[in-house]
């Protein structure tokens, strides 16, 4: 595409702003458990069947994300690396959109703006930023998906390999591609060579799925923990997502329900001709991800940022007949900034407030690495304590008392489960480091930890913190937290006197 030089300046500027806010904030964000459990895999597993993809049946995500960390990983890289890659993901996937796209720059400039390319993508860093870079490439390849059909598939093929939320979205997207050619074949409006091209690119989708459904194997039954029921979850996701609308806009159901309401009248508007497919890749796109978040996770606002990524392709499907059909951009527009209001959590600031911190892992990593070289350290869970254990540095071993192992990641197979006494706990320290005269463990300092709608203790060592705080005098809390609000994990370090 070609552009004036104020064009160019304009998205120079939003392009400079967007991104040095991101890098801000990935500087000061501290990375918490559901980031460096994907860190502590890609280092800790190989691609193997009975590895890395049976791995994949428990952790609930594809292999890709933690292909593409595995190599930083295995050799040596900080775990802050994670962090890189978010960012470095997020600012192509802006570039292409703000380059590579044909809307406004008003347009332009509220998307780039939005969660989509700004902070929620970026902190925490997860697979949602591939997810994001992979989409932004749908979405500009989009137009062109005959005349490239196996570009367009390789990136829905990516993305079912990076997040199962999005599994919805491909099966639309592959099933609207898969309709379009038949009719044209039907109407001899496409070559056999394109055609065999398409269907080789839509043999790629499809091998996707089908790896997909093997790298999941050894799922179980999907159930929610919450036992939610779908209505249940959609009201709870409506009455939150009105809770920080009312607080950002003021009445917040007033301004829910006429957008519902426009869009519902649009439904039954059928002159743009790709609406239709507009509609249906929205419907399936959205309605999967309803489902996965009722049966297999929750009602989350942060995963609503995937939503605006929907509607953007929406938006850039019936972009060729908007000049007809003007309302129909408008109307989505609000809807994507509706949408970013509703993505907008009480934490989504924390990285820019004094005195907050998001996890207190990297003060205790950097505390461990202060200790005594012969110093013997433990976690008290897998879970809980996985972000300590990927931040210490590389010549500081962190010991799981549960598998006498070098801790690593949390093994979410429900036949492995974590949980001891704390008498056994001493009698494993005194048999694996016969002689000891003291130890540590990193523990919750939350104690009891509020989890998916469920309370239960996030320290697996029964007892321990009981008898911390009898004040027993072979405990001392040599390390605890120095922020003042902690939203996600906090510790302490317990030194432990065994004589």
């Amino acid at each position: 595409m070609k552009y004036r030089n104020k064009e160019k300046f304009y998205i120079a500027l939003i392009f400079g702003i967007v991104t040095l806010l991101n890098i801000y904030a990935a500087i000061h964000h501290t990375m918490w458990r559901d980031e460096t459990q994907a860190w502590l895999i890609a280092r800790d597993t190989y691609l193997r069947a009975d590895s890395l993809f049976s791995v994949t049946s428990y952790e609930g995500h594809p292999f890709l994300w933690f292909v593409v960390l595995m190599p930083f990983a295995k050799l040596g890289f900080p775990a802050w690396t994670l962090k890189v890659l978010s960012l470095v993901f997020i600012t192509v996937a802006l570039a292409l959109f703000l380059l590579k796209t044909e809307y406004s720059i008003g347009i332009k400039a509220l998307v780039a703006i939005s969660p989509i390319y700004l902070y929620s993508l970026v902190v925490p860093a997860r697979s949602y930023s591939l997810a994001a870079l992979l989409m932004t490439c749908i979405i500009v390849v989009y137009k062109d998906r005959n005349r490239k059909p196996l570009l367009y598939a390789i990136f829905l093929a990516l993305l079912l390999q990076t997040l199962t939320i999005y599994g919805g979205f491909v099966f639309a997207c592959g099933l609207m591609w898969f309709i379009e050619t038949c009719i044209e074949i039907k109407n001899r409006e496409v070559k056999v060579t394109e055609v065999i091209n398409r269907i080789l690119g839509m043999v790629l989708v499809f091998s996707s799925g089908v790896f997909l459904l093997w790298e999941f194997r050894y799922t179980n039954a999907v159930v929610n923990e919450s036992e939610c029921k779908p209505v249940e979850a959609l009201f709870a996701l409506f009455r939150e997502g009105c809770s920080d609308l009312e607080s950002l806009f003021g009445k917040g159901y007033l301004i829910v329900f006429t957008i519902s309401i426009v869009l519902l009248i649009l439904l039954f508007q059928k002159k743009a001709p790709s609406f239709f497919q507009t509609i249906v890749i929205l419907f399936l796109a959205i309605g999967w991800q309803v489902y996965i978040y009722t049966f297999v996770y929750f009602a989350s606002k942060f995963r609503l940022v995937s939503w605006l990524l929907f509607i953007l392709l929406a938006i850039t499907m019936s972009y060729e007949y908007i000049e007809s059909y003007k309302h129909f951009l408008f109307v989505f527009i609000a809807i994507m900034m509706i949408l970013s209001a509703y993505s907008v959590n009480s934490w989504s600031i924390s990285e820019f407030k004094k005195n907050y911190t998001y996890s207190q892992s990297k003060e205790i990593a950097d505390a461990i690495s202060e200790l005594p070289t012969d110093a013997v350290v433990f976690i008290s869970s897998s879970e809980y304590c996985s972000p300590v254990v990927a931040q210490v540095s590389v010549d500081r071993n962190i010991y799981n008392p549960f598998n006498r192992k070098i801790a690593s990641y949390v093994d979410r197979n429900p036949e492995k489960s974590e949980g001891m006494t704390y008498e056994e706990f001493i009698r494993t320290v005194e048999e694996m480091f016969p002689g000891i005269a003291d130890c540590y463990v990193i523990v919750n300092s939350g104690e009891l930890v509020h989890d998916y709608g469920i309370e239960y203790y996030g320290v697996r060592i029964e007892g321990l913190c009981e008898n911390v705080k009898e004040g027993y005098t072979c405990f001392e809390k040599i390390y605890e937290n120095t922020a003042e609000i902690v939203l996600q994990d906090s510790f302490y370090l317990l030194k432990i006197n065994l004589n």
